[in-house]
């Protein structure tokens, strides 16, 4: 959950900067693992946003009674942030290929985080006044 200011007109980037921003804040000394050390740092939305088994997120954006302000909130199934569980598998390269990557990522390691997949484009369609 990120509580904005009702002016934002970038939201959603500014909570997903300051869920990001955790990291480099409160630091991750246990990285992929997520401990309770790191929880109780203050790194708590940040491993969720990167969780290798969500597959799917949903978030929805609410004003608040008072009109000065926003709320905005993300649901991620499956859930992540699971105390001593690895926020993502680390994958190994078979033959120049990435074995854990999933099909439609064709295998390919990552160009730069050759121990992550690669991004996968998404499908989105976008609402509002520019749609």
């Amino acid at each position: 959950m990120f509580l904005g200011d009702a002016n934002d007109t970038n939201i959603v980037l500014t909570a997903a900067k300051a869920w990001a921003g955790e990291i480099e804040r409160y630091g991750w000394p246990d990285f992929p693992e997520f401990t309770k050390e790191t929880h109780d740092r203050g790194v708590k939305h940040a491993p969720q946003m990167i969780w290798g088994r969500t597959k799917k997120i949903g978030c929805g954006l609410a004003s608040c009674a008072n009109k000065t302000k926003l709320m905005f909130v993300c649901h991620y199934d499956p859930a992540g942030n699971w105390l001593n569980g690895d926020a993502y598998t680390k994958i190994t390269k078979l033959a120049g290929k990435c074995s854990k990557c999933p099909e439609m990522a064709v295998r390919e390691c990552h160009d730069k985080l050759t121990s992550l997949c690669p991004t996968l484009e998404a499908d989105v369609t976008w609402c509002g006044p520019n749609s």
